[in-house]
């Protein structure tokens, strides 16, 4: 098989996830397209007026939500056409579904969200951070969320009841977040580029490497176990 690269001329790309139907989402600034996971050719072109952060999709509920600086955009698929947004504001990737509770987490600021998809509000939990929230993650079982963010923490909450159950201080700010496959540790993006990873239960710090010069927005893991 032939591999192929296809360059896409989008400024400021921010996110990029697939959708369940051959399709793949793509958001940024002022910008939210659709293309063909065929052909890469653009297939829609949503309307936006702001920044678009993280994009999540929720084949359950057949809906899809983007983080954006106008609101948090909900999405209804397959048609992909504007049903909701929640305010208030939400910059950065931080989306995380929690389905056994069917709610969406997200953040204003330095305050962690929770939208119930049921009834569409949001709540606020505990406040735990000092400043700007950058990144959400869950574990597998929904047990636990961590968050972390500006005021270079790292926090393990507990889900039922809603609390903070563990904080950790960091030697720069984490900007994002990755549960490993096996789900017994955590890696953390830093502002200065390091990878770190944690022990999920007690937060300890396992190893540090470098792996940029500036900031790391993003981990995710592949099927291969590569990070």
């Amino acid at each position: 098989m032939k591999n192929t690269v296809k360059r896409i001329p989008l400024s400021t790309t921010l996110c990029c996830t697939e959708l369940s139907d051959r399709r793949i989402l793509v958001t940024g600034d002022r910008f939210i397209k659709v293309f063909s996971l065929d052909t890469y050719e653009e297939i829609k072109d949503i309307p936006s007026r702001g920044e678009n952060w993280d994009c999540l999709v929720v084949p359950e509920r057949n809906m899809a939500f983007i983080v954006s600086n106008k609101g948090l955009n909900q999405y209804s698929l397959p048609e992909f056409s504007l049903a909701k947004v929640h305010e208030p504001e939400s910059v950065g990737f931080c989306l995380a579904y929690l389905k056994a509770k069917d709610t969406v987490l997200f953040k204003h600021k330095s305050k962690l969200l929770s939208l119930d998809l049921e009834t569409s509000t949001v709540s606020g939990l505990e406040s735990a951070h000092k400043k700007n929230i950058y990144s959400i993650v869950s574990t597998s079982d929904e047990k636990f969320v961590f968050t972390t963010g500006q005021d270079d923490t790292l926090k393990k909450w507990s889900t039922d009841p809603w609390s903070v159950v563990r904080s950790v201080e960091l030697e720069s700010e984490g900007r994002s977040l990755l549960i490993t496959a096996e789900s017994n540790s955590i890696l953390l993006g830093t502002l200065f580029g390091f990878i770190c990873e944690f022990s999920i239960d007690h937060l300890s710090l396992i190893r540090r490497v470098i792996a940029h010069y500036n900031l790391i927005l993003k981990i995710i893991q592949l099927s291969s176990g590569d990070v």
